[in-house]
């Protein structure tokens, strides 16, 4: 089983688009998939089911944030408690694809757990801090047989719910609006997780603790929302990618394009899968097959490190 993070510390990047186009894209490539929303805004949880339907039916009793109010109630609740796979997309799939919605209020459970990471010493807080950290990792666990792959989406910070998703991830990945503001983020967070790693290995090995080393990949950067004249950049575009490359961030050849009417569509079917009425509606959806297509072979590459 592989767990990918999809993470950037800015919002309005395209990354709903890409984790709900990624996990059906694989579901019809025969992966048994998984995905987590751990955005409290919930985005990705509304590209599969309606708002209605989520407030009705899995609201109180099925989200992430049950999970983690289980444990904070120092209760056990088995991630299987959250799974829904009543989907309308699961009727144009072979594999069906499994979601754990989020919650609107995660935002309050984040606040809890980063209430419970102080301690009277070092080792009382870095213990605090680990437990937490590997909270996720834990309850993915026992998951390893059913799924080929699972993907978080992760929400636009480096709170310690997005933190315990890199550490219980093999990759993350990035996308990335080419402006100046998104250039600029994919550096610093692949150094906050690159701290995040060093911090946590370094404190597992001097106090002893019973934790596997932290070793979570970048599996690389793939720019969204690109607008070209044809089959080039605008220069804009262009100048920012060239600036991405040079920081030595892994990039994936495909790009995605940016398209208000498809990207902004309220569906519970991703453009991957669902029947095309607009040519770039075809082009959106092939874009995301080749994504799909890098994504398997970087699992394969990255694998062998």
């Amino acid at each position: 089983m592989e767990v990918i993070s999809v993470v950037n510390y800015k919002g309005g990047v395209g990354k709903t688009s890409v984790v709900a186009n990624l996990t059906v894209g694989l579901a019809m490539k025969g992966y048994r998939v998984l995905v987590i929303d751990l955005d409290p805004q919930a985005s990705l949880t509304f590209s599969f089911v309606s708002v209605s339907e989520w407030a009705n039916k899995y609201k109180e009793q099925r989200t992430i944030k049950n999970w983690y109010d289980n444990y904070l109630n120092s209760k056990y609740m088995s991630f299987k408690n959250l799974f829904i796979r009543d989907l309308e997309v699961n009727k144009y799939l072979k594999v069906p694809v499994t979601i754990v919605s989020s919650h609107t209020d995660l935002f309050k459970v984040e606040i809890e757990l980063a209430q419970g990471l102080l301690g009277r010493n070092r080792r009382k807080e870095a213990g605090n801090k680990l437990a937490t950290l590997y909270l996720l990792d834990d309850g993915l666990e026992s998951l390893k047989k059913e799924f080929d792959i699972i993907l978080i989406d992760c929400q636009p910070s480096f709170g310690i719910i997005t933190q315990s998703a890199i550490v219980a991830s093999d990759y993350y990945l990035v996308p990335t609006r080419l402006d100046h503001l998104s250039s600029l983020g994919g550096l610093t967070l692949k150094g906050h997780i690159e701290e995040l790693m060093k911090e946590s290995n370094e404190n597992i090995a001097y106090f002893n603790l019973p934790y596997h080393p932290v070793k979570t990949l970048l599996m690389g950067t793939v720019a969204t929302m690109v607008q070209s004249n044809g089959d080039e950049l605008i220069t804009v575009n262009r100048q920012y990618e060239k600036s991405i490359k040079e920081q030595g961030l892994k990039y994936f050849k495909t790009r995605i394009r940016f398209n208000q009417t498809v990207m902004g569509q309220e569906s519970k079917i991703p453009v991957i899968v669902r029947e095309k009425t607009m040519p770039v509606e075809k082009k959106l959806a092939d874009e995301f097959k080749d994504l799909v297509n890098e994504v398997i072979e970087r699992m394969g590459d990255l694998s062998c490190q």
